[in-house]
């Protein structure tokens, strides 16, 4: 049977992968439309990131970000928002799930993902060996710059989407994540397990024109008294608005017809989104003389609203 949550809970560009949604966007959409237009313009794919580069020298640890992705998505589908958690000094493992078959099991298995990518960079800040399957010049010398620089004891876990449960679905299951943030999230996986033992602060930053009623009212379950649980949502914000599918194609009109971007502009919505995301963790890990953004955590700022916009009644 048709389930509406299950629809919803899929990212815009459903159950293709990336590589298939990358190449709608850039070779079969420019190919329709110039038949019946002068042009498409589209953005650009690459980003400000250095292959295998060394870490800064310094006595410094760095917090930790491990990163799930949402449905149909991969390790490169939010790399927008990575690459910014990084320029403020975090160590991001945005992680490539499998695909089991059901989503209770998938989610479970994902969080058990995470969880392992988490151990990896344990053993690297331990100084032990990790091998890497992908080859290259992470040698020994590379791997020997992470020991004692990782640190394990401010480490958080966001996700979009599906990746929002798996977030979740992770606090549950390792309190090594101090805090959690989760990115329009899709809740309908989760088992009441799952939200009796997440017991972490965490912050639920939703988009204007994703939401349903169900999804908010599980979400709604993790609300506290006594633990930091902030719900706010992005005003003209789409459910791709914290992905690097936003940025592709540049027209509005195209992007908001291909469901990749609402009224909001996609350089202002990855802003406040990382902002919130950055502010949230600041807070949570106690790192000192960075900005916490509490405008927008508290709903303040003229681009969010705090709770929801969906209708509960």
């Amino acid at each position: 049977m048709f389930k509406k949550e299950t629809d919803n809970g899929l990212c815009g560009y459903q159950e293709n992968s990336m590589g298939m949604a990358m190449h709608i966007f850039l070779e079969e959409i420019p190919k329709y439309l110039g038949k019946c237009s002068t042009g498409l313009e589209v953005g650009d794919v690459y980003i400000p990131a250095l292959w295998q580069c060394p870490l800064c020298p310094s006595n410094k640890k760095f917090p930790v970000v491990i990163f799930s992705h949402g449905l149909g998505g991969n390790r490169t589908s939010n790399s927008t928002m990575c690459c910014e958690l990084a320029s403020q000094g975090f160590i991001v493992a945005s992680v490539e799930h499998r695909l089991p078959s059901s989503t209770f099991t998938q989610v479970h298995h994902r969080a058990d993902e995470c969880i392992r990518v988490l151990n990896v960079l344990s053993s690297l800040n331990d100084g032990d060996e990790v091998h890497n399957i992908l080859g290259g010049n992470f040698d020994k010398n590379m791997k020997k710059q992470f020991r004692d620089r990782i640190d394990m004891l401010r480490v958080s876990v966001a996700g979009h989407s599906f990746g929002g449960a798996t977030a979740v679905c992770t606090l549950s299951k390792d309190k090594r994540f101090r805090v959690g943030i989760i990115l329009d999230a899709w809740m309908h996986p989760l088992d009441e397990d799952v939200y009796k033992n997440t017991t972490q602060p965490l912050l639920m930053l939703n988009m204007e024109t994703f939401q349903w009623k169900a999804n908010i009212l599980q979400m709604k379950k993790l609300e506290s008294d006594l633990i930091d649980r902030v719900m706010i949502t992005l005003k003209g914000g789409c459910h791709q608005s914290v992905t690097d599918f936003q940025f592709i194609i540049q027209s509005r009109t195209i992007g908001k017809l291909l469901d990749i971007r609402h009224d909001l502009s996609p350089k202002i919505a990855i802003d406040v989104c990382n902002k919130a995301t950055l502010g949230f963790m600041r807070k949570h890990l106690d790192i000192a003389d960075k900005d916490t953004h509490e405008d927008i955590l508290s709903g303040e700022n003229q681009h969010v609203i705090s709770g929801t916009n969906v209708d509960l009644t």
